[in-house]
């Protein structure tokens, strides 16, 4: 179910989870570029309302090139499941322009690109990410080309703020990077990785 607060800047869009949820890209072919995004939401205008993914619920994503999209903040206080389609194609997991992650919410991940990229281009310092108390993160990434030409990815930053993380007490995080030279393309270089990176330290 979905509720929504409120009109203008202070708005909220609020899908309230109940039971166990799945989104399928079944629209993700091996040839169809980057697929597009399998949870987005985008706001024009003045309006940006407040993305809050709740409720006693979990929701499981089988992804395109992005799980979940979004061009406002976004805050996460259900579980999460997010998967790729297939190993040697990008899916990467929640980009926002600011992303709270709030207290006691799991999120496991097996994907092929970041984890997590909260980046407000227009105003840097309302870009952070933070992810809440006693949350338990566990996340495979296996870099692969990207999917849109076939160059391999410069480098690979799993988690990335354009202003600030912060990690709460008790959180844990376990992230593992596998280079499988199969998705990396033949006689191409294994990039360089950065796990957590901040452009304001």
């Amino acid at each position: 179910s979905v509720t929504t607060q409120g009109e203008g800047t202070g708005a909220k869009f609020i899908p309230n989870l109940v039971g166990d949820n799945k989104i399928d890209n079944k629209f993700f072919q091996e040839d169809s570029g980057a697929a597009g995004v399998s949870f987005g939401f985008y706001c024009g205008g003045l309006v940006k309302p407040q993305l809050t993914i709740g409720g006693e619920g979990t929701l499981t994503i089988i992804g395109g090139s992005h799980c979940i999209y979004a061009n406002t903040p976004l805050i996460v206080g259900a579980n999460l499941t997010l998967k790729t389609q297939q190993k040697d194609h990008w899916t990467s997991g929640i980009h926002a322009k600011k992303i709270t992650i709030q207290d006691y919410v799991k999120i496991n991940a097996d994907l092929t690109a970041y984890l997590f990229e909260s980046n407000d281009k227009e105003n840097p310092e309302n870009g952070d990410l933070y992810i809440g108390e006693h949350t338990e993160i566990d996340a495979t990434i296996t870099p692969c080309q990207d999917g849109s030409g076939g160059s391999t990815l410069s480098s690979v930053s799993v988690i990335t703020s354009s202003y600030g993380i912060t990690f709460g007490q008790y959180s844990k995080a376990t992230i593992e990077v596998i280079f499988d030279v199969d998705n990396l393309g033949s006689g191409m270089y294994l990039p360089p990785v950065e796990v957590i990176s901040s452009n304001n330290g």
